[in-house]
């Protein structure tokens, strides 16, 4: 098992200088990496560029949904594929080993949910029976520890069309399963968890990780 975590060095500081404001849900606690970069076709810098990580992974043709070339918007996915170094850093690590993962997870938030792909289109994978039993194994699993309950299924169906994610990358790039959890909650505290739910949302996650790679090892190919 592989375990890395992603962070956004200039996010959590932009963060925690806005969680000293009035505002009660600040734009700067949005899932979204700060990084200076130079608009294209112009001579600007934009010194405070936001961009979704979770969109950096793939190329972005003109008929893909869900993410967007321009930097003022929610879903920028950034100049270039794979054009920010955390995104650079987890998908080369995933090239070199890539042979020997069979699965890929990753964790985000929010919204309880636990979905598979794909995200950026329409359309059900070769082995989402298989995909599909382990979710279900899962999410009731983690229901089980304090009743909370996840809706499962593929990302563009059960939340929206997003290109340009992790998850959909691993997958096209031969690591057979992948799943990403969207973790507490459904919206009242959204990324602000209260750090007493952090324990518990621990808990129950790990409970459904390992119900995924149970089932996996057990009855996937």
């Amino acid at each position: 098992m592989y375990l890395t975590t992603v962070r956004h060095p200039a996010l959590l500081k932009a963060t925690a200088a806005a969680l000293r404001t009035t505002d009660p849900v600040p734009r700067s606690t949005w899932d979204k990496h700060r990084q200076a970069s130079h608009m294209p076709g112009t001579e600007w810098l934009v010194v405070q560029l936001c961009l979704e990580l979770s969109h950096d992974f793939s190329a972005l043709s003109a008929s893909d949904e869900g993410a967007s070339m321009h930097p003022c918007d929610d879903t920028y996915c950034g100049p270039f594929p794979e054009s920010e170094p955390e995104v650079k850093a987890v998908a080369n690590f995933l090239r070199k080993h890539r042979k020997h993962i069979r699965a890929y997870l990753s964790f985000h938030a929010y919204a309880q949910m636990l979905l598979y792909p794909y995200s950026y289109k329409y359309a059900t994978i070769p082995n989402f029976s298989c995909v599909e039993s382990a979710a279900y194994k899962a999410v009731n699993a983690l229901r089980s520890v304090y009743g909370v309950r996840y809706r499962y299924g593929p990302a563009s169906r059960t939340l929206y069309v997003s290109s340009g994610s992790s998850m959909d990358w691993a997958y096209k790039n031969g690591i057979p399963y992948a799943f990403a959890f969207e973790l507490r909650d459904t919206g009242h505290f959204g990324f602000l968890l209260p750090e007493t739910l952090i324990k518990p949302t621990c808990t129950e996650t790990m409970l459904a990780v390992k119900n995924i790679t149970m089932h996996l090892l057990k009855k996937c190919p």
